[in-house]
């Protein structure tokens, strides 16, 4: 019989959530589970932590935006935010003036996951959906939380939040010195300033056009 179990529990800094999955069907592969999710009440002065690319913070109005879980890879194909990959980090955030909420996967393994988010007009979904990489009738466990919780203070602080988490679970040995060569080395900073993304389409001139240095 297929069941789901999700345990819960707290400390003095978060709900922590830790799922597992049994009697998956010999015949039948567990290839993701998407769980918990955080659905917040439509407000008007939310800013959305989206960690894709240099990290994003997305203000109202948020674009409408449905619920589309990530599927096996396709040639061409540009939607979803990989964790690793266009999205940098395994944790969002929502804020609403000086107060936000934290939901992330403190997973030291760094499982591949989909990075996303729905916003309708009654609701904001969160979602972390991780792929298990089990095989076929394989049970899914991890051995890390879903953690939700909240904080004062802007992005930043959201981020500093996942920041201790990973140094605390990948100590630093200490830095090495920076090479002579690379002191001496020019700046460069390359971005486009045509095109909407993805290279397709006419090439003309975005908000970055012109630009001076």
């Amino acid at each position: 019989t297929l069941k789901v179990e999700l345990q819960i529990s707290c400390n003095e800094d978060f709900i922590c959530f830790r799922p597992r999955v049994t009697g998956v069907p010999a015949n039948y592969v567990l290839s993701w589970f998407d769980g918990p999710q955080v659905f917040y009440p439509r407000h008007n002065n939310i800013d959305l932590i989206y960690p894709v690319h240099d990290g994003v913070i997305i203000s109202e109005p948020l674009p409408l935006k449905k619920y589309r879980p990530i599927g096996f890879a396709k040639r061409g194909s540009l939607y979803g935010n990989n964790y690793p990959g266009r999205a940098q980090m395994q944790f969002m955030g929502l804020t609403i003036g000086d107060n936000g909420v934290y939901i992330a996967a403190h997973d030291p393994h760094g499982t591949s996951k989909a990075v996303e988010y729905e916003n309708t007009d009654e609701y904001v979904r969160l979602s972390l959906q991780t792929f298990t990489g089990c095989s076929f009738g394989m049970d899914y466990a991890p051995d890390w939380d879903y953690v939700l919780g909240g904080f004062s203070g802007n992005w930043q602080s959201a981020a500093e939040i996942y920041r201790q988490w990973y140094e605390n679970c990948y100590p630093l040995a200490g830095r090495a010195p920076y090479p002579e060569w690379m002191k001496k080395s020019p700046v460069i900073l390359a971005y486009a300033i045509r095109g909407q993304g993805s290279d397709r389409g006419e090439m003309t001139p975005n908000c970055y056009y012109p630009y001076t240095n």
